[in-house]
């Protein structure tokens, strides 16, 4: 590859999360953040295993990246690393809110929020509901 926009072109690449101008994904154990208007692209960080989702806020200000060991959080010019274990899913729920959901056929599942301005986290409520059920990348949360 010549440059890290080639990176969303490459076999294996997997998109998480589009807004507008902004797109989210990985590649084998990496996430990455393009910028669509410039054509500029950003490592984000590392992931054990694959990235498994991400969520890009609506006005484009901060965005999220999840995986087997870690969360990492993009605001402009920097990231931010947040300690949860086995991220399977994330949604926004506010301007500066998401809640993230953890492997829910763990029995330690749970939702959690997570304010991103402040990266105060609290567990929402534990999520047994998958427990024991076949996988499905459909989870209802």
């Amino acid at each position: 590859m010549t440059n890290l926009w080639e990176v969303q072109f490459s076999n294996g690449f997997i998109k998480h999360a589009e807004s507008k101008t902004l797109l989210m994904g990985g590649l084998y154990e990496s996430g990455y953040l393009f910028h669509l208007d410039t054509r500029e692209g950003a490592w984000i960080n590392n992931f054990y295993g694959d990235p498994t989702c991400a969520v890009i806020s609506q006005d484009e200000e901060w965005a999220a990246m999840g995986g087997y060991d870690t969360l990492t959080i993009w605001k402009p010019g920097t990231t931010f690393d947040v300690a949860i274990n086995y991220v399977f899913a994330l949604r926004q729920t506010g301007p500066v809110s998401m809640q993230i959901l953890t492997d829910p056929w763990r029995e330690d599942a749970a939702i959690w929020e997570l304010n991103v301005a402040t990266l105060d986290i609290r567990k929402v409520r534990p999520f047994p509901d998958y427990i024991d059920q076949a996988y499905t990348d459909d989870v209802n949360w």
